[in-house]
């Protein structure tokens, strides 16, 4: 072969190689980009295709013995608390039953706890539940918990997160349009 064709294949496998290392780049963001824009779509209840999303199944339970129910993915899925604000239908609210399932079957294990604050009550005991689920899924799961709340219920959630006992056992926590008093 001449010393062309070698030179030829070698910029032809270089260019592949970077090619290559892009694209290895660029899957994984792009991935997680693709998983969160169908997961939206799917809480917003818009007909998406999910074909390697999880099943997941919801049931009533108690963690930390506080009632709620749990979207469960499956083991070794990590852990979500989803404290959404006043919502008069509680935990059977369309729209929390809609995200809870969504964010599971997004390899996620979900809990939404029963609490005062759909009501529009505003009480300490609530704080007090959220912090008792945080700890149960830490021990539970083995690993950090994800707390994420909307509005009143993100209010109570970083009151919770502030709690020691219930820090140590977070890894994440998220609200949107949460009250500042």
């Amino acid at each position: 072969m001449s010393p062309r064709g070698r030179s030829g294949w070698g910029r032809s496998g270089a260019l592949l190689l970077v090619l290559l290392v892009l694209v290895g780049l660029l899957v994984g963001p792009l991935r997680l980009r693709m998983v969160a824009l169908v997961t939206m779509a799917d809480a917003l209840d818009l007909p998406v295709v999910r074909p390697a999303a999880a099943e997941v199944e919801r049931e009533p339970t108690r963690l930390g013995g506080v009632p709620g129910d749990l979207y469960d993915a499956g083991p070794g899925t990590s852990a979500v608390v989803l404290v959404p604000g006043a919502a008069p239908q509680g935990i059977e609210d369309p729209r929390i039953v809609a995200l809870a399932e969504a964010v599971a079957r997004a390899d996620r294990t979900v809990f939404v706890p029963e609490l005062e604050v759909y009501r529009q009550d505003l009480v300490t005991e609530d704080v007090e539940r959220l912090v008792a689920v945080v700890r149960a899924l830490g021990e539970e799961r083995d690993g950090a918990t994800t707390l994420v709340g909307a509005s009143f219920g993100g209010s109570l959630g970083l009151l919770a997160a502030a709690d020691e006992r219930a820090a140590e056992h977070l890894a994440l926590v998220a609200t949107f349009g949460a009250y500042a008093d």
